[in-house]
């Protein structure tokens, strides 16, 4: 025990059980630790890591190297790979605030992605890039750094169009709210319109398609087209609801309407939270 100002009398655990839990714990952090220091830095993504001075790059706290993080992030140990990423988001955000290893991060995880070709890693790449850039601090805090993590991010924007359209999961949706801060709505259309993906991911694409930022007003007129056409041969009630209310919410006037015997029970529990429909952040 740390000492008697931590002692709590009033417990549902005997005093050798919190001992014991405690001392795993701290064994686990121990090896962890171990693990970490001793991570070898594969030669394919050496260049691209030794790219930012980590040491010198300021983050939250005083964790793990950043670069071993990230090597453990994309190596074959699940387990390792999900502690190194909380260790990760603990260094990179913090109350919503972010820093200059936000930044490099993002850059780095977009540099990374054409060279991990394993399905898992290749997906916490894509998972993480899609939450940091989503950040909403980071567009604002440093707006010059922002425009470096955006022009990385569009550098890769074939293996998201990509991924998007060929993924139906949380990951997936993930991409498609970067897609949507990249104005990039191609990709977004495609999934729309593929019948064969679930009701909940065309309805994400729907909402990230009507959420798409700096287009042009002829692209958001497309757009709305796009999403009338969708509405008029859309077989499922919910999405048909979402569709209305995606194309009412430009402002249109004439906007489509759903038919009053359609039951409120009837919409799918992907119904969008607010007017964009895209979360701020994806689960990490």
């Amino acid at each position: 025990m740390p000492g008697f100002a931590h002692y709590e009398a009033d417990r549902t655990k005997r005093d050798w059980q919190v001992v014991t839990e405690r001392f795993l714990a701290a064994l686990d952090e121990h090896r962890f630790a171990e693990l970490l220091a001793a991570q070898p830095i594969p030669d394919a993504l050496a260049p691209t890591l030794r790219r930012v001075k980590w040491a010198k790059t300021r983050a939250a706290g005083d964790g793990p190297a950043i670069d071993k993080l990230l090597v453990t992030l994309l190596g074959d140990d699940a387990a390792a790979a999900q502690r190194a990423h909380e260790l990760l988001w603990g260094r990179i955000e913090q109350q919503d605030c972010v820093f200059a290893a936000t930044y490099a991060v993002a850059e780095t995880l977009a540099r990374l992605l054409p060279l991990v070709t394993e399905e898992a890693p290749r997906r916490r790449v894509l998972k993480n890039l899609a939450d940091i850039v989503c950040l909403p601090a980071l567009a604002h805090e440093d707006e010059r750094r922002f425009a470096d993590v955006v022009t990385a991010a569009r550098a890769v924007l074939p293996e998201l169009a990509a991924f998007v359209q060929t993924a139906d999961d949380a990951d997936a949706r993930a991409v498609m709210h970067l897609l949507a801060h990249l104005g990039e709505p191609e990709a977004l259309r495609a999934r729309l319109d593929d019948a064969g993906a679930s009701i909940e991911t065309r309805a994400f694409a729907a909402c990230a398609l009507a959420a798409c930022r700096g287009l042009a007003e002829e692209q958001r007129a497309e757009t709305l087209q796009h999403l009338r056409r969708v509405f008029d041969g859309e077989p499922d009630p919910g999405l048909k609801v979402i569709l209305g209310l995606l194309v009412r919410l430009t402002g249109s006037e004439d906007a489509p309407v759903t038919p009053p015997s359609t039951p409120c029970s009837s919409i799918t529990s992907c119904t969008p939270r607010r007017r964009t429909g895209c979360s701020p952040r994806g689960a990490r």
